[in-house]
């Protein structure tokens, strides 16, 4: 649902939503009637290693207005600092859909930290990015790289350029790009304290 909200025409099916304890907003959920759900840690194909609540809420049809398309049956609350999300920073109760360059940092983040054992996992999160890379007006823009982290500065002008995303030699060099730059930067910082 998040990248339709900027323009991607997807289909919504589960309620991904991100919280800072995704137990305690679980809990406050069942309070008001939600139903916890048992299933499997994923999204999409892909095993997760981190923790998810899937919940059902109350009543759903209730809500839902006449002639409406059903929405999406389960929420499922992630852990935000697993999906490298700083929800202090982007994001306040009046602002629950994040602005797009730390939408596409975390992502982009999720990505290049995704084990190379789940491939479907990375598959997923490629898939998103490239997405948004396909239908979000402001990833057109070259200039747009000012908005990102430094270390994924490089992966948008790879992107615009044309280079193929989906390749392990392009993980590669997205990766080795990061670490320079990260590297870089505590270079940078200790210089100057």
């Amino acid at each position: 649902m998040l990248i339709a909200q900027y323009g991607v025409p997807t289909i919504v099916f589960d309620l991904y939503v991100v919280v800072q304890d995704p137990a305690s907003a679980a809990k406050l959920l069942l309070q008001s009637g939600w139903t916890f759900m048992q299933r499997e840690q994923k999204i999409g194909n892909a095993t997760l290693a981190c923790m998810q609540y899937a919940l059902s809420p109350p009543t759903q049809n209730s809500i839902r207005r006449a002639g409406e398309l059903p929405g999406p049956t389960t929420t499922v609350l992630l852990r935000a600092d697993d999906w490298n999300f700083d929800l202090e920073q982007h994001c306040s109760p009046a602002t629950v859909i994040p602005p797009l360059a730390p939408l596409l940092d975390a992502l982009i983040d999720s990505w290049l930290d995704s084990p190379d054992d789940n491939l479907m996992l990375r598959m997923h999160l490629g898939c998103m990015i490239a997405y948004l890379y396909d239908y979000a007006p402001e990833l057109q823009q070259e200039t747009f790289a000012v908005q990102l982290k430094k270390e994924h500065r490089q992966y948008h002008y790879d992107v615009r350029s044309g280079m193929s995303t989906g390749t392990a030699p392009f993980l590669n060099r997205q990766r080795h790009v990061r670490e320079v730059s990260l590297r870089l930067k505590a270079q940078t910082q200790a210089l100057l304290s």
